[in-house]
Parts: structure tokens; sequence; C-alpha cells
């Protein structure tokens, strides 16, 4: 079964979802600093979750960054470029995956 729902009294209402992630996914944490390279050139601080070997996932406060919007970004242990794969607002922040671009 690949999407289960199930209802507990301590929980509440409880929906499990499939994983369908490609990569492992790494707790990395700290400050990423993300400029959209589009016509709003954005500057945004964020928070970066997790990484993988092909990107990474922030969160951040700002409005959410459209799916193809490239940024630069940069962290303490990483910098470079990548595409929003994902936004997701959830409460007052919004969640959105990235694909890092690698030059050939």
């Amino acid at each position: 079964m690949t999407t289960a729902t199930q209802l507990t009294l301590a929980t509440g209402l409880v929906a499990r979802f499939a994983d369908s992630r490609r990569e492992t996914r790494t707790i990395c944490q700290g400050e990423v600093h993300l400029v959209a390279e589009d016509e709003t050139g954005a500057v945004i601080l964020g928070e970066v979750l997790d990484v993988s070997s092909s990107g990474f996932r922030a969160s951040y406060r700002e409005p959410s960054l459209s799916a193809g919007t490239e940024v630069r970004f940069r962290h303490k242990f990483f910098r470079g470029r990548a595409r929003v794969m994902w936004s997701n607002p959830i409460l007052n922040s919004t969640q959105s995956g990235f694909q890092v671009m690698r030059d050939v």
C-alpha cells in the first residue's frame, strides 16, 4: 500500500505517504543565503534542513520562490547555483527543494 490513513485517539488523524525520494537525505543545518537570478533579484535568508548528493531543502520566511527559478546560494559548507524544484508554504514560512546545477 503506497498511502495509508489512520485515526488514533492519541494523535488524531495521521496521514502516511510513500517516500518517493530517489536519494538519501542527510540532516544539515545552518544559514543559507539565496539570491534569485530572475528579474526580482530577491535576496532571501533561509535555513538548510537537509542535503542530498544533488540538492538541498531549505526553509525561509519570504514569499515562495517559483519552481524553475534559479538562485545563487551560499552556506558555510557549500555555495553555487541551484534551481527551485518545488515550494510548499507552511504556516509562516516556505520550504523549497533545490537541485544544484553543476558546471559541465
